[in-house]
């Protein structure tokens, strides 16, 4: 199979698929007459009958396929599910459904399913790519008042922002990374326009002088500054995950649950990844120190670690997102703190072995011992 691209293969299945053509679209006319729809019998509608179910009979924006045989079967599933039970009354007796009366006919079945792997690799990237839970469609950060949203794909629709869900899986950037932020900038409840930039500076403007000028914490401002370092050097910063601050548990609500101080979202490795700045002295202090009883303060404390441990539970609990505490005794290093954010920065999928080329290298081989 010497083929070195997806679409390249798939302009092979075309030539398949047109060795049986004419006598699959005979059978579908004949099936078209027998219900009474002479009019459909074209081999534009043959196709739009056969591929223009595909977002019915499979949950593309939301399943990430494993092959084209996970795609078909998944589709043949919607297919029986949708139309299994039913029979029509026709001019001509009882019928099922159009694709139904195809599959009777092994070349039809053949032709169908040749069609729909054409599609898969026609669309790779759409069918095969990491699909993130829908509650992570739109993210919102920041503190009250100043807050912003990332869409995957930004849609304003009736005074609020929301996604273009059709456009979900065409993105061309992957999701949360700098690319998504310069691709579409991001966006402010009731502000029909997006926040653009224009390059990467651009962004790290409005990090540096928004979101770090309104942090009251001198480590997130270290953290932050380190990012931007960090950013600078890269090779291929468009690819680099957004170090996302201040997540909003509760989106773009005004009166927010809970925050987490830094977050990223890492679409190459699904791992989903939260960090706390937590001294002592801002998470774990008890006022009025000298007037309570040990008793008190012991349950102000207890109250307190409560707390904190409610906001990690929830936010793994409704997000999948797991939290990492810079102590007091890590903040004494804010490198060491930044190393272990760049660590998930930085982490990639395992690269995937490309079928096509180790079948080449097989017979560049097997030539050199002949």
């Amino acid at each position: 199979m010497g083929f070195t691209s997806a679409w390249a293969y798939a302009e092979h299945l075309t030539e398949v698929i047109k060795k049986d053509q004419e006598e699959v679209l005979k059978i579908y006319s004949n099936l078209r007459v027998r219900e009474g729809k002479a009019d459909s019998c074209s081999l534009q509608s043959l196709h739009s009958t056969i591929g223009g179910k595909n977002n019915i009979f499979v949950d593309s924006i939301r399943t990430e396929f494993v092959n084209p045989n996970d795609f078909i079967a998944q589709w043949l599933k919607g297919l029986c599910d949708a139309y299994g039970e039913k029979v029509f009354d026709g001019p001509n007796g009882k019928y099922q459904y159009i694709i139904l009366e195809m599959m009777k006919y092994p070349i039809c079945q053949k032709y169908i399913n040749t069609f729909l792997e054409r599609n898969f690799y026609r669309n790779l990237k759409e069918r095969k790519r990491y699909k993130p839970n829908e509650n992570l469609w739109e993210v919102w950060f920041g503190s009250n008042p100043l807050f912003w949203g990332i869409m995957i794909s930004p849609a304003y629709r009736q005074e609020k922002w929301t996604n273009d869900v059709s456009e979900i899986r065409r993105a061309k950037y992957e999701y949360w990374t700098i690319g998504h932020i310069l691709s579409t900038g991001i966006v402010s409840p009731g502000n029909p326009q997006p926040y653009t930039f224009s390059d990467l500076q651009a962004f790290i403007n409005f990090y540096e002088q928004i979101v770090m000028r309104i942090s009251r914490s001198d480590y997130e401002k270290q953290i932050m500054a380190k990012y931007f370092e960090f950013l600078k050097r890269h090779e291929n910063v468009t690819e680099v995950p957004l170090l996302i601050p201040e997540f909003r548990f509760s989106k773009e609500d005004q009166a927010h649950k809970y925050r987490l101080d830094f977050t990223i979202l890492n679409p190459y490795t699904q791992k989903l990844i939260g960090f706390e700045i937590s001294p002592q002295s801002t998470h774990m202090s008890v006022s009025g120190i000298t007037s309570k009883t040990q008793k008190q303060m012991n349950e102000d404390i207890r109250l307190q670690w409560e707390k904190e441990m409610a906001k990690r539970n929830e936010f793994y609990k409704q997000y999948g997102i797991t939290t990492i505490t810079f102590t007091d005794g890590m903040l004494r290093d804010i490198d060491v703190c930044f190393d272990k954010v760049k660590e998930y920065l930085e982490q990639r999928g395992a690269k995937k072995v490309n079928f096509e080329e180790q079948v080449q290298r097989m017979q560049s081989i097997l030539k050199m011992c002949s």
